[in-house]
């Protein structure tokens, strides 16, 4: 598929619609995703972008695999017993608002879970297993029709808006929704049609609170829709890298590597506050004046998982990760900024490992040497040097052993050195960020290093090994230049 071409009824579109549009949009907004949610209604308890419900019927199954997984990630004085277990199993298939609650201890760990590169995957399924049964029931029944496909030729983006509204109203109310695309299997309809067709047919017939809910989802629904159209059409530097992601790296969720990735917490921030997104999307993308925004968590569990994104008044743009570390974008790219600003962790302590990864640390040993080392007084930052292929091949072959796929930090063990002066010296590399205990990393003693080039290093390792999900934090941006016009609505 050319990344460049949108079609909105393709499926992998289809799937960033969802995800981004109708999840992160309308859905999730700045509330958390990757957090037990206790619904309001009758569906229990709920995760994820596209909300999984475990009390619905067929779905509970999945409390077992949530359980077990966590199990396996905690570490041994953090599991549940087996009668606690069994109890929570109970409480969260349970639907409704009675005899299910979750003790705030409870909903912690199982939150740090969630929050987790493991947990994020076990979600990330979770939504796919919904996209797949939405795009069986109203994405692929759309992409059959014969005036959508030829509008899409001519107006992708009228035909993405008609598509997430539809999506929107089946996740709202599945026999409105059904209602919906019967209607447009037979009739052709533009999408203002299917917007006015929404707020008056759709909602005839329901009560006052539902009518307003499936109104505001609409609403919001467009906003997102018409955000991402914005970066699926644009020909600036956000966009291009927009749909690298999507389409290149197949990566619609936002979801690989997202913890140490800031061009993904950018975009996913952008897209859970559409309106927010959109002036970014006018400055970094267009090069013209929209003023100052701020895209975050709304309250402290959701900031535990989503990016602080800021546009200042200047046009300055600064990530600030779910980790604490903080990026600024130039035009050259990501430029990581000092060390890690104040963690907003409060409740994603190390307190776990994951299997193949680092235990946390603890004093006398080597791995407590390696985490004391993460305060940045040891950077390997000297000139180049003949043997740096030499260095880099033994780093590699640690970073291989310890399961990594790149490295994105390395540090000396000499407290304060700058180069390494003798075979006692230590070379620790991490993959993700050297504060979380579940980071993998790897120590190589190297010998004769003054002179070496990190940087060079570093190259070579990454260029060696297989890394189809390498994270961009590093990579250069193309140059963000100002351009004429911009999409409708943005």
């Amino acid at each position: 598929m050319d990344k460049d071409v949108y079609n909105p009824l393709s499926k992998v579109s289809f799937e960033a619609i969802a995800y981004n549009a109708v999840g992160r949009a309308s859905e999730v907004g700045t509330f958390p995703a990757y957090a037990l949610v206790h619904s309001t209604g009758n569906s229990g308890w709920s995760v994820g972008m596209v909300q999984w419900d475990f009390g619905q019927r067929g779905r509970g199954e999945k409390v077992h695999l949530l359980l077990d997984n966590y199990q396996a990630w905690s570490r041994p004085e953090d599991r549940f017993s087996n009668v606690e277990v069994d109890s929570l199993t109970n409480r969260l298939q349970r639907r409704g608002q009675v005899g299910n609650g979750l003790t705030q201890g409870e909903q912690e760990r199982l939150n740090a879970y969630l929050r987790s590169d493991s947990g994020r995957d076990f979600v990330n399924a979770l939504n796919r297993e919904q996209i797949e049964y939405k795009w069986a029931r109203i994405g692929e029944p759309l992409s059959q029709v014969g005036w959508l496909q030829d509008l899409g030729v001519s107006d992708p983006a009228a035909v993405g808006e008609i598509v997430a509204m539809t999506s929107k109203l089946f996740n709202q109310n599945e026999t409105r929704g059904a209602r919906l695309l019967q209607q447009l299997l037979g009739t052709e309809m533009s999408s203002e049609a299917v917007e006015h067709w929404i707020g008056s047919s759709g909602i005839e017939g329901l009560n006052p609170q539902a009518r307003k809910a499936i109104v505001s989802g609409r609403d919001s629904v467009l906003a997102g829709i018409r955000l991402m159209n914005a970066m699926e059409t644009g020909h600036g530097a956000l966009s291009t890298r927009w749909r690298d992601v999507v389409y290149v790296n197949g990566d619609a969720a936002l979801a690989r590597g997202f913890n140490i990735n800031p061009e993904l917490q950018l975009f996913d921030a952008m897209m859970r506050n559409p309106a927010q997104g959109a002036r970014i999307f006018r400055n970094v993308e267009l090069g013209l004046p929209s003023g100052p925004a701020i895209s975050s968590g709304i309250n402290k569990l959701a900031r535990l998982e989503m990016a602080r994104v800021e546009l200042d008044v200047a046009g300055d743009l600064s990530v600030t990760g779910p980790r604490g570390f903080q990026y600024r974008l130039s035009e050259a790219g990501w430029t990581l900024v000092g060390e890690p600003v104040a963690r907003r962790r409060e409740v994603d302590t190390p307190d776990h490992i994951e299997l193949g990864r680092a235990q946390p640390m603890s004093p006398g040993n080597g791995a407590s040497e390696a985490r004391g080392l993460a305060d940045g007084r040891s950077v390997l930052d000297v000139g180049a040097h003949d043997d740096v292929c030499g260095i880099a091949g033994s780093v590699l072959q640690d970073v291989q052993r310890s399961g990594m796929t790149g490295v994105t930090l390395a540090r000396l063990s000499e407290g304060g050195a700058r180069t390494l002066q003798d075979s006692s010296g230590k070379l620790i590399a991490w993959q993700g960020d050297p504060r979380d205990p579940a980071t993998r990393w790897s120590v190589t003693s190297v010998e004769d290093a003054a002179g070496v080039d990190v940087d060079e290093v570093l190259r070579h390792c990454n260029r060696a090994v297989d890394r189809p999900e390498r994270s961009t934090a590093h990579a250069s941006m193309q140059q963000v230049g100002p351009q004429q016009g911009g999409p409708a609505g943005l």
